[in-house]
């Protein structure tokens, strides 16, 4: 059995920045509604850019840090719901052909906002086997696509972004867990048809729940305290969601990272952009456990539980 670990990490964000103020001129809301509601402050969308388009400046960036080469990536797993075509090509097999990489395996996944976690514990269960060394994963999303601009309940939520991870059996920074679960029996409360509608009560109260379940059946597991965890990283949904979610299980909110004032809603990319961020903040010292966890639509739940001991 393979020990797998992250091995390097990068982000994109687009250049157009979307704010409060900006969506007031278009929808019946307010910078302060938006801010009490969500805590989202701004948001960042792209103009003419594919999903493709942002996952391989996410890869690029990466790359730039020297950690891995490009040669050395054995397969893609891509998570999206906002592929660049409507049904196939895989948006994994066009990055593919963007970074000129030949004779290995891509391919998407779909999971909504779990989507990254359910991608890195696919990317997880291939290295423990022994297939393969270096697995990219990435999570991508252009919501802008998929919004109903005139639904100021879903149109304040969400921004664009891309993330990308290579999950590799030569990382220090070691998985120590990973859970992956589902409840189909409520996909009706988050769906894109064609634009996104969301039940918001219910998908918050799912969220608390399920988030607080994952990370109380992680730690049980290990056998870890919640006062072991060195920082809990949530996907970056609504700031009220991650204030519920420590609130439930009694840990101080200063332990979960947060960026969703600057970003929204990313979707698939938002857990491995904040990640970045705090890599880039140098907030993790070596041994730090840190808990990534994510909950959306589906409605699907995942986390992974890893223990830092080198810069990514």
């Amino acid at each position: 059995m393979f020990n797998t670990g992250i091995l390097s990490i990068g982000s994109y964000i687009p250049k157009k920045k979307l704010t409060n103020f900006d969506l007031e001129k278009i929808l019946d809301t307010t910078n302060e509604w938006i801010i009490e509601r969500t805590g989202i402050k701004e948001r960042y969308i792209v103009e003419e850019e594919k999903a493709s388009d942002m996952a391989l400046k996410a890869v690029e960036n990466m790359l730039e840090k020297r950690i891995v080469k490009k040669e050395e990536i054995e397969m893609i797993i891509l998570s999206t719901a906002t592929s660049d075509y409507n049904g196939y090509p895989s948006t994994a097999c066009i990055l593919q052909s963007k970074l000129e990489l030949k004779d290995i395996p891509c391919f998407d996944i779909t999971a909504a906002c779990s989507g990254l976690i359910y991608a890195i514990s696919i990317a997880n269960a291939y290295i423990k086997s022994g297939i393969y060394k270096k697995i990219l994963v990435v999570g991508v999303e252009k919501n802008s696509d998929i919004l109903d601009w005139n639904d100021r309940n879903t149109a304040v939520l969400f921004g664009d972004g891309a993330t990308a991870i290579v999950v590799s059996s030569d990382s220090k920074n070691i998985i120590q867990n990973i859970e992956t679960s589902s409840n189909g029996e409520n996909y009706k409360v988050l769906i894109v048809d064609p634009f996104i509608k969301m039940e918001g009560k219910e998908v918050f109260k799912y969220a608390v729940k399920e988030g607080s379940r994952l990370i109380e059946k992680s730690l049980n597991k290990l056998k870890l305290s919640k006062e072991d965890i060195s920082m809990y990283i949530p996907h970056q949904a609504n700031i009220r969601i991650i204030d519920g979610i420590s609130k439930k299980l009694k840990i101080n909110k200063k332990l979960f990272y947060s960026n969703v004032e600057k970003f929204g809603n990313t979707s698939s990319a938002s857990i491995g952009i904040a990640l970045d961020e705090v890599i880039k903040k140098e907030l993790l010292n070596v041994n730090s456990k840190v808990v990534l966890f994510a909950f959306g639509a589906g409605l699907s739940s995942g986390i992974v539980l890893f223990e830092y001991n080198e810069k990514i």
